[in-house]
């Protein structure tokens, strides 16, 4: 840990993120039930927001930074987002017709995110079909 008037060199910040990074991650697969899983009598609002203090003061158990666990819930979100984009810009570049450079390949931190969330959550929405409407879609304007 730094005294207070001492700076990280740009190696030791680099590894300072990947640290919180992958402990983020870690903390997150092992919450998933409570992080991820929906409103019910056995799942609150409560215990959503106890998960992430948790995960947040794990994270910042690490010695690297003081962050809120509103600020580490929406690193989550932003790697998330980020996972879901990469997702499918390999996806996008696998089905292109050949003759251009190779497919890149997904991050570890993309297959991480995809790991703990399922890779359902990737898939288009255009794939599912409505209940009760015969496949097709009713907009309605109100």
């Amino acid at each position: 840990m730094l005294g207070k008037h001492q700076k990280q060199s740009k190696s030791e910040a680099v590894t300072g993120i990947q640290k919180r990074k992958k402990k983020l991650l870690e903390l997150v697969a092992l919450n998933r039930r409570v992080i991820l899983g929906k409103f019910s009598n056995d799942l609150t609002g409560e215990d959503k927001s106890k998960a992430w203090q948790d995960i947040a003061e794990q994270v910042v158990a690490l010695g690297y930074s003081n962050r809120s666990k509103e600020q580490v819930r929406k690193k989550w979100a932003d790697l998330l987002s980020d996972a879901k984009k990469e997702y499918s810009r390999v996806n996008s570049s696998i089905k292109a017709t050949g003759g251009g450079p190779p497919s890149p390949k997904m991050s570890d931190t993309c297959n991480e995110v995809i790991s703990i969330v399922g890779e359902e959550a990737f898939l288009p929405i255009s794939n599912i079909t409505p209940l009760g409407l015969g496949g097709t879609i009713c907009l309605l304007d109100f």
